[in-house]
This record gives C-alpha cells, sequence and structure tokens, in this order.
C-alpha cells in the first residue's frame, strides 16, 4: 500500500498471526517483540 506521499505503508491485511491464540498470548505477554520474533515463534509450533 502507498502512502500519499509516495512511501510503503504497512498493512496488515494479509497477516493471520493474531489469527493463533498462542501468538496472542505470546505478544501479552511481550508486547514490544517485533513482528519477525512473532513469525518464528509461530513457525516453532
Amino acid at each position: 500500500m502507498q502512502s500519499s506521499r509516495g512511501g510503503t505503508v504497512w498493512s496488515c491485511t494479509a497477516c493471520t498471526l493474531l489469527h493463533i491464540p498462542a501468538v496472542v498470548e505470546y505478544m501479552k505477554r511481550n508486547p514490544e517483540v517485533p513482528v519477525r520474533e512473532l513469525k518464528r515463534f509461530r513457525d516453532r509450533l
């Protein structure tokens, strides 16, 4: 998705991370966790 200034804007439309209860719980315990760490956590499930 492009911003009005021409840059890229992050969009969650294709993201399903928060549809996985274990990932949600991990994020609740670690609110500052980067997305790449959430993906690694999901991949280990």
